[in-house]
């Protein structure tokens, strides 16, 4: 892995990864959005948590056409030994992502 410039980043090969280093405020998400325009395969994000993922998408809404279709993976916000289910909102939501994948 090699670290590359934010705001031209080269698409990588299949199979390997990106980081950028030293991204403040919005930068993340034009960077992400840059390299995923230019791409011709699907751009995974992965976040610590809700919060910036929430975050993240706003801002790739706004730096992205509306052609860029932006797909949302959520937590399961549960833990192990709790008792009951994850919200029947966030298992919808994540079966429709992935039913949304392969196309």
């Amino acid at each position: 892995m090699q670290p590359v410039s934010p705001l031209t980043p080269e698409v990588p090969r299949k199979g390997s990864r990106t980081w950028w280093t030293a991204l403040h405020g919005s930068a993340r998400g034009l960077a992400i959005a840059s390299l995923a325009r230019r791409a011709d395969a699907p751009v995974l994000v992965i976040t610590a948590d809700n919060q910036t993922a929430y975050r993240l998408e706003a801002e790739l809404e706004f730096f992205l056409d509306d052609g860029v279709g932006i797909l949302r993976f959520p937590d399961w916000e549960t833990l192990p030994y709790d008792l009951f289910s994850p919200h029947q909102d966030i298992v919808s939501e994540r079966l429709e992502t992935v039913a949304r994948l392969p196309s």
